[in-house]
């Protein structure tokens, strides 16, 4: 085999895959997923995503977009076991916050029952996260790394922060919630092929 057959090949098989949530549940609202795996929420308090973390795949990314929400506040990140979240203070996070025209500010804390992924304000039109996962599914610790954009208000926000699960636990899927209010958008979840 040729080293340019060998490249082809690869390439072939690097990149995302979609992932189909086998269900999607909400805390308030609606929401459900198509036959392609884009979820779709409508005025939710918490959005949570089944059997999408398996052993197909060590890695994956979560794509928001089109987010809107009804109050100020963090998006918030918690891990779910066979349907249910896992709770338990083994959240920890840091990162760094910046306001339109503000100086930079450092995010973070230990021992929290959720991941904070973003923060937005009131009647934003585009808030938009991808959130890189690492090895979810292995008994091991759940790494995440995020960028989130808050961009259509009198004040955006940029927020880069990174977290783990501090236990060696095997995750199936994830809920998101915004602190106060409710939220409306798209998430999509891919497989990394590498």
């Amino acid at each position: 085999m040729t080293r340019s057959r060998q490249t082809a090949d690869w390439g072939s098989r690097a990149g995302l895959a979609k992932i189909v949530p086998s269900s999607v549940a909400v805390g308030s609202g609606t929401g459900s997923a198509d036959a392609l795996g884009t979820v779709t929420f409508t005025t939710v308090s918490s959005v949570s995503l089944n059997d999408v973390f398996s052993t197909t795949y060590r890695n994956y990314r979560i794509h928001f977009a089109n987010v809107t929400n009804t109050s100020d506040g963090n998006i918030n990140l918690r891990w779910r076991v066979s349907g249910t979240d896992d709770s338990a203070a083994n959240y920890r996070y840091a990162g760094t916050q910046m306001g339109t025209n503000a100086s930079p500010t450092n995010v973070g804390a230990g021992g929290q029952t959720s991941a904070r992924i973003g923060y937005f304000t009131s009647g934003q039109r585009n808030f938009l996260t991808g959130v890189d996962v690492s090895t979810p599914f292995l008994s091991c610790l759940t790494g995440t790394f995020n960028s989130a954009i808050d961009g259509s208000g009198a004040t955006s926000y940029i927020t880069t922060t990174t977290s783990f699960f501090n236990a060696d636990t095997s995750f199936t899927g994830f809920t998101i919630f915004p602190a106060a209010g409710t939220i409306t958008g798209t998430i999509r979840v891919y497989g990394i092929r590498n």
